[in-house]
């Protein structure tokens, strides 16, 4: 089961200042099995090494289901701060790991969010997937949401095109949302032109 479907940057890198030591990840592309194991020593390596925090840079259309489950846990199960920035998309997927993360900064013109799960039919066509899907992936939202005191309806309307919030999404529509609209409702903690930005504002609260 795909959430919606291409390859995961493996790349961590360093950055010492004022003598603290964030580590940066990437996912970009197909979030997969792959994703699942960078993330999983990314993290840990990060820890072992006495880092202070990890940001982790989105630009994904989305991937596999259980990824994204494994993925979203080895976030939440990370002993050190974790940070998404929101590089260009965080679509699907992408937007449930982003959530996971305990603060989120978004590029100029970022995006997040679209996560309904699909699949494709025995004819190659994209389908939404079965109402018990949906239902389990919008409590898998809904929950880490919660879990990071974000407003776990927001997080809902990304997954279920049922759920209407006034003035932010009506019904029958997926949410997506910009930086701007992300920052109106407590999805962001701030815009960042780029990673040195994001490092210096994340050093303010490790």
């Amino acid at each position: 089961m795909k959430f919606w479907v291409s390859v995961v940057a493996l790349l961590a890198l360093t950055w010492a200042t004022v003598g603290a030591e964030v580590w940066v990840l990437s996912v970009e592309g197909e979030i997969g099995a792959g994703t699942v194991s960078y993330l999983r020593k990314g993290l840990s390596e990060a820890g072992e090494s006495g880092a202070q925090g990890v940001i982790i840079t989105f630009s994904t259309p989305g991937g596999y289901l259980d990824s994204a489950i494994s993925c979203r846990d080895a976030i939440l199960d990370s002993t050190l701060p974790t940070i998404a920035y929101v590089d260009r998309e965080a679509y699907s997927a992408g937007a449930l790991l982003a959530i996971a993360c305990e603060r989120i900064y978004f590029a100029p013109g970022g995006v997040m969010g679209a996560a309904t799960p699909v699949y494709f039919d025995p004819q190659g066509r994209v389908e939404e997937a079965p109402e018990k899907v949906i239902s389990a992936v919008r409590a898998l939202f809904r929950a880490t949401a919660e879990l990071r005191g974000r407003n776990p309806d927001v997080a809902e309307a990304m997954v279920d095109r049922s759920v209407e919030i006034a003035g932010l999404v009506q019904a029958g529509k997926l949410l997506t949302l910009t930086a701007e609209t992300a920052a109106e409702w407590g999805y962001s903690d701030g815009e960042a032109a780029n990673l040195e930005e994001v490092l210096n504002l994340s050093l303010i609260h490790i």
